[in-house]
């Protein structure tokens, strides 16, 4: 194993639109379930009682690691080499406490005011890049002076999405106009409501999202 290796995205192509969706898995994912390395016959030695309960139902990969039955969908994408799995990464000199390690992966290996989501779009051209978080809290990794939305559900998010179009449409420009000329406080939330709204509508309309990504 190499220490301290970084990992690069590759550039994204002229006029590309690209999407990073990291997925923290906050309660308890066993690596070596999902991923075992199920060609190794140390996995048998150190943990029979996991080597036992996978069986033949691993899916192989590559002749050492496979991947769980119930991941079998991503199987078809490691094939076409879209999909890459880094295993056993983690931070150098680590507590042995859960929450203190999820702090510090979320804050980009070391404490700071800003996790690392949101320092990323801080580097990035203002504008260039919307944060969206699906859940009911801010995480960590996004928190800072970057703005960030939280929203509980993939599109759940505008003005009377449950209406036709035509009625939104109208709400929207009713909205707009309402609060278009006001200097109160919250005329001024009410503006910035909206535009974040309408870029994620924007946004997700954009992506070719399969209905199980969208739920």
């Amino acid at each position: 194993m190499r220490p301290h290796v970084r990992a690069f995205g590759a550039p994204a192509r002229a006029g590309a639109t690209r999407t990073v969706i990291v997925v923290m898995q906050r309660g308890a994912v066993d690596g070596l379930a999902m991923v075992p390395p199920h060609g190794d016959p140390e996995l048998a030695r150190a943990r029979p009682t996991l080597a036992g309960k996978l069986g033949a139902g691993v899916i192989d990969l590559d002749g050492r690691f496979g991947l769980h039955a119930g991941l079998a969908a991503l199987a078809p994408h490691f094939t076409a080499r879209r999909l890459a799995i880094v295993p056993a990464v983690g931070l150098p000199g680590a507590p042995r406490s859960h929450f203190e390690a999820q702090d510090l992966l979320e804050q980009g290996g070391a404490s700071r005011d800003a996790g690392w989501a949101n320092r990323l779009l801080a580097h990035r051209a203002h504008g260039d890049a919307t944060a969206i978080a699906v859940g009911n809290n801010l995480p960590r990794s996004l928190a800072g002076g970057e703005s960030a939305l939280v929203i509980e559900r993939n599109g759940e998010i505008g003005v009377a999405r449950s209406a036709a179009d035509h009625k939104r449409a109208q709400l929207v420009a009713a909205f707009t106009d309402l609060y278009a000329a006001g200097t109160d406080p919250f005329a001024r939330v009410a503006r910035r409501a909206l535009a974040s709204a309408a870029r994620v509508e924007t946004v997700l309309a954009g992506q070719a999202m399969s209905a199980a990504f969208a739920t």
